[in-house]
């Protein structure tokens, strides 16, 4: 004979489909971190690559104001005590003109 089911009573999921659900579950969670870990991997090259955009620039700028300064004459600034100054270039351009000497009024 056939047992009598009570109404109260649901009957209870295969375990098959527990196991398909957990598994599910569990797929969806690895894919979600998998994609976090993906992004976080881009945004960390993005950055190496912005810093290696910039540490090139600099360096650019840094040989242009060495080649600047290598560029530059030699000069002499003096300063009188009222706070006139004279820039003097220490390789005269034409040798027959010398300064004998400098004073402040």
């Amino acid at each position: 004979m056939r047992a009598i089911r009570r109404p109260a009573e649901e009957p209870r999921p295969a375990f098959t489909w527990r196991v398909a659900a957990a598994f599910a579950m569990a797929l969806c969670l690895l894919l979600v971190v998998q994609a976090g870990i993906l992004q976080h991997a881009r945004e960390k090259q993005a950055r190496i690559e912005a810093l290696r955009a910039e540490q090139h620039r600099i360096e650019a700028d840094l040989a242009a104001v060495k080649q600047q300064a290598n560029s530059y004459e030699p000069v002499v600034v003096l300063e009188h005590n009222d706070g006139t100054r004279i820039v003097v270039d220490q390789t005269p351009r034409d040798p027959a003109i010398v300064p004998a000497s400098y004073t402040f009024n």
